[in-house]
């Protein structure tokens, strides 16, 4: 199939707890304009800082003749058919973009982060038709593409992974549950206990890495802790879903490439058999690539992977 591709440009917005990562690109999801910016979760101010942003990248897209298509806000919580059900990390439950639609006169779509991170991966990266896709960030989630088709459940919960229990009477989460998985396994998690070991108030990614890469001991046994989870969690999803393989998606592993061989070696032998674990390529832009293949399949009534063409991805 032949067609146009600058005859519209597709915004994509991942938000996450503390900072907002927006995608512009056209109708076959070539790059025109990818940053990120300071996110501070509110609630009372959130449709007034997405308006910004929005103005923003329609004022800075190409002229086109159908303009900006359509937006895709990647949320880190439960979405089911467009609607906020569970916000863990920020306060956006039962939130209404319906404003946003008002305002722009545009399409809105609003989606669960990890759906959209095996979207972005399936269209962009692998074409595989069985795909779990481990998104770790403030939480976990699972994006499933199985038989080629995404799978979020019948009330959007298939994905929620980070909230399966994995120690009885373990650690509270805002679920309400005690020992789910993402309080062991996240960033959020991995920087506070690194936080807590080098007796400081609070601690960033970087560092962190950079201690990692210096033989920090403490820094070495607190990501080898992060691996061991996440061994325990490949594990669990290859038992449960079968995929023909795992990526995981998180900016540890982006910024700690090396450790997928160590990963591996914490898998069983019967892991490693199963199938590959791959560390995701597309990092900070699978989220966002998601949205764009979300707009595009809603705007065109077709798959993007069926669209001929390159792209910058």
């Amino acid at each position: 199939m032949d067609f146009y591709a600058e005859s519209g440009s597709v915004l994509s917005i991942d938000l996450q707890t503390n900072l907002a990562v927006v995608l512009l690109t056209d109708l076959s999801g070539r790059q025109q304009a990818f940053f990120s910016c300071p996110h501070h979760p509110s609630r009372e101010h959130l449709l007034s800082f997405l308006a910004s942003l929005i103005r923003r990248m329609i004022t800075s897209a190409p002229e086109s003749p159908y303009g900006l298509i359509g937006i895709t806000l990647a949320i880190h919580g439960v979405v089911h058919k467009g609607q906020l059900l569970f916000t863990p990390y920020y306060p956006y439950d039962n939130f209404d973009f319906s404003a946003l639609e008002e305002m722009f006169h545009i399409p809105v779509y609003v989606e669960n982060e990890a759906n959209l991170a095996v979207m972005g991966e399936h269209a962009f990266c692998l074409p595989n038709n069985n795909i779990a896709s481990l998104s770790i960030h403030s939480g976990v989630g699972l994006g499933l593409i199985i038989n080629g088709t995404l799978f979020s459940g019948s009330q959007g919960f298939a994905g929620e992974f980070g909230h399966t229990t994995i120690e009885i009477n373990g650690r509270p989460c805002p679920c309400g549950n005690r020992g789910c998985l993402e309080q062991y396994l996240s960033e959020r998690v991995l920087l506070e206990e690194y936080a807590r070991a080098k007796s400081v108030r609070e601690m960033n990614l970087t560092t962190l890495c950079r201690d990692y890469y210096n033989e920090d001991s403490v820094a070495r046994q607190v990501v080898l802790r992060f691996l061991k989870y996440l061994a325990v969690a490949i594990h669990n999803i290859q038992h449960m879903i079968n995929p023909e393989l795992i990526v995981i998606n998180s900016r540890v592993t982006a910024m700690l490439p090396d450790t997928l061989p160590l990963l591996n070696d914490l898998l069983t032998d019967n892991d490693r058999s199963r199938c590959p674990v791959l560390y995701s390529e597309l990092k900070s832009k699978a989220i966002p690539l998601g949205g764009v293949v979300n707009c595009i399949k809603q705007f065109l009534k077709i798959d993007l992977a069926k669209l001929k063409g390159n792209n910058d991805a």
